[in-house]
Formats: C-alpha cells, sequence, structure tokens
C-alpha cells in the first residue's frame, strides 16, 4: 500500500513538473522499484559528489605520495651531504693527529739534545 500511494505521489509531482511520460510505463516502474536503495544509478547529483569526493581523495592521495617522495630524496641528499662532511673531518682529524705526533717527536729528540748537552758539561765541569 505503501508503494502505491508513493507512486502516485511521484505521478503527481511529474505530471505538475510538466514531465509527460505513459503512466503506465512509469507505474510499473515505480512498483518494481519496492526498496528505495534498489536503485541501478544513483542520482544525477548524488553522483558528481561521489566524483568529487573520489577526485579530492585521489589529489589528497597523489599530495601525500609527493611529500613522501620530496622527503624522501631530501633526506638522501642530506646523507649524502653529511657523509661528505664527515669524509672531510676524518681526513682533517689524521692530518692533524699526523702533526701532533711528529711535533711530539721533536720535542722528545730536543729534550734527548738537552739532557746529552747538559750530560757533557757535566762531566766537562767535573
Amino acid at each position: 500500500m505503501s508503494t502505491e500511494i508513493q507512486t502516485e505521489s511521484d505521478l503527481r509531482v511529474k505530471y505538475i513538473r510538466g514531465e509527460r511520460e505513459n503512466m503506465d510505463v512509469e507505474m510499473m516502474e515505480d512498483s518494481k522499484q519496492a526498496e528505495p536503495h534498489s536503485e541501478k544509478k544513483p542520482p544525477a547529483l548524488r553522483r558528481s559528489s561521489f566524483r568529487m569526493f573520489t577526485v579530492s581523495l585521489g589529489v589528497l592521495y597523489l599530495l601525500i605520495l609527493t611529500g613522501f617522495v620530496i622527503r624522501y630524496f631530501l633526506e638522501n641528499t642530506e646523507k649524502h651531504k653529511l657523509s661528505i662532511f664527515s669524509e672531510q673531518l676524518e681526513t682533517k682529524f689524521n692530518n692533524l693527529s699526523n702533526s701532533y705526533n711528529q711535533s711530539q717527536n721533536e720535542v722528545k729528540q730536543l729534550q734527548d739534545q738537552i739532557t746529552g748537552e747538559k750530560t757533557i758539561q757535566l762531566n766537562a765541569v767535573c
């Protein structure tokens, strides 16, 4: 009974809007659609909102993916720069440690020379 009332109201609305179609065909189509969710195609407004929603999700997905890619490449360039900087620091450290060792050896040789000269002078004085 509710479907009959619904079909009659649909016919009145369609008639008021100026849509004149075969009433028998409409009555048969409306009686077949007992459930409101059994439509094959949703109305145009609903389809356009779904389309807008899917396009928005697609754009959001692409933006997130682009952010990840950019971050990955920036991290790799930063790691590369840091590794180069680390290598430069290691070579400077090695150069400084070598020069320190050389200066320590020179100081030791000078101390040996000074102690050797002192022993010679002490032996000469005695």
